[in-house]
């Protein structure tokens, strides 16, 4: 046999081989496909059993914002049935003036690709079927399928979550009241414990004086206005905290504020050798604050200063102004605060003063958040300590 011919031949065998193997394929094919299509039968039942017992609800919208798909949990979420939300607009679950953003927000997303919405946990307001709204968290995917682009949505109901941080703070709040409480009854005690003395030995005095008589009046009238007044500014602490609520603020130049401040406090502050410098508070222009709780603040964290250089030193208030904030710096050279301190030190009734009453500190921070700011410290111990209170600038205000 030539080579073309057992070449011819193989090729014939081959041919063979593989008509056989199409026959066997074509065979197999009715029972691979049916044996595929039990396949997806079964992932689909138990992909739509997790959907319908899923605790969160899951809908899905297509590129137009239209429902294609809610599961039984978002149903109940919403109070709606899937049939009556299966093709309408999904900004219906939604209250104003989210509803009327959400169209926009999708075009936006769609156009740009702006990731404001896909991948990212946000708390929003939901609206229920009979118009009432809750807390929910959302986290929104994207799923294409072909030329298709699928947005699934997993929202959870906060409402109870909320309910309970609530309830947590009330019950936070009504411990720190009755130590508040407790705090107030101790620390009225001493100053009337001494006024009721001093009233005693002057009503001695009066009723049999003595050679000393004058000098006793003299003593007894000095303790009485020193415990007087340390009641009245107890109480004044006291009654800050009470009108935090319900502060009203008015816009007003806080660098002017300052320097009428600082002028009032200099005698003060020369008394005990301590010189007092001001610089930069020209520059913090319109702040919007409430001049009586925030002249408390000031006057709190000046006296704190003076009392911590008690060998005489430097004091200097020094401000700041950024497009959106200022910043007001206290600052002395006194003998600083312990690293271990600093964290504790606007904790309510914690001190370190033998007289103290835990609340000064605790005042001027909930004072100057009730201001929208914050307030920070640096300290080194021997070298001095600055407390820095940084507050939003007035809308529209200018340098």
């Amino acid at each position: 046999m030539g080579d073309a011919e057992k070449t011819k031949a193989q090729l014939l065998q081959d041919i063979a081989v593989l008509r056989q193997r199409l026959a066997q394929l074509e065979a197999e094919t009715p029972g691979r496909q049916a044996a595929d299509q039990e396949q997806r039968m079964r992932s689909e039942t138990r992909l739509r059993a997790i959907l319908e017992t899923v605790v969160d609800g899951i809908i899905t919208i297509n590129a137009r914002g239209l429902i294609e798909s809610v599961n039984p949990a978002a149903e109940r979420l919403f109070g709606y049935r899937a049939a009556d939300l299966v093709g309408q607009n999904v900004a219906m679950l939604m209250p104003a003036p989210d509803r009327e953003e959400h169209d926009g927000g999708l075009a936006q997303y769609l156009r740009t690709g702006e990731q404001r919405i896909i991948g990212i946990h946000r708390e929003v307001l939901g609206q229920r079927q009979d118009g009432t709204t809750f807390p929910m968290d959302l986290a929104v995917s994207e799923v294409r399928l072909g030329d298709q682009r699928l947005f699934t949505g997993i929202v959870r109901d906060l409402s109870e979550r909320q309910h309970m941080e609530e309830v947590l703070r009330r019950m936070e709040q009504l411990a720190l009241m009755g130590r508040l409480a407790a705090s107030v009854a101790h620390e009225l005690r001493g100053p009337l414990n001494t006024i009721f003395l001093h009233t005693d030995l002057l009503e001695e005095e009066l009723q049999q004086p003595s050679p000393d008589s004058q000098a006793q009046f003299a003593d007894s009238v000095a303790e009485i206005k020193t415990e007087v007044t340390r009641l009245h500014d107890l109480i004044e602490d006291y009654l800050s905290l009470a009108r935090l609520a319900s502060l009203r603020r008015e816009e007003a130049d806080l660098g002017t504020f300052v320097k009428a401040l600082a002028q009032e406090m200099e005698e003060r502050v020369t008394s005990r050798s301590i010189t007092l410098s001001l610089c930069g508070l020209g520059s913090l222009g319109k702040v919007v604050f409430h001049s009586n709780t925030l002249r408390r603040v000031l006057v709190n964290l000046m006296q704190n200063a003076l009392e911590a250089m008690p060998e005489g030193g430097q004091l200097t208030l020094r401000g700041r102004r950024t497009a959106a904030q200022v910043h007001l710096e206290i600052s002395d050279t006194g003998v600083g605060i312990p690293k271990d301190e600093l964290p504790l030190l606007f904790e309510p009734l914690h001190t370190t003063k033998p007289e103290g009453t835990g609340l000064g500190l605790y005042l001027v921070r909930e004072i100057v958040v009730a201001h929208d700011g914050r307030i920070a410290v640096r300290s080194v111990p021997g070298a001095g300590t600055t407390f820095t209170i940084i507050l939003p600038c007035a809308a529209g205000a200018h340098r």
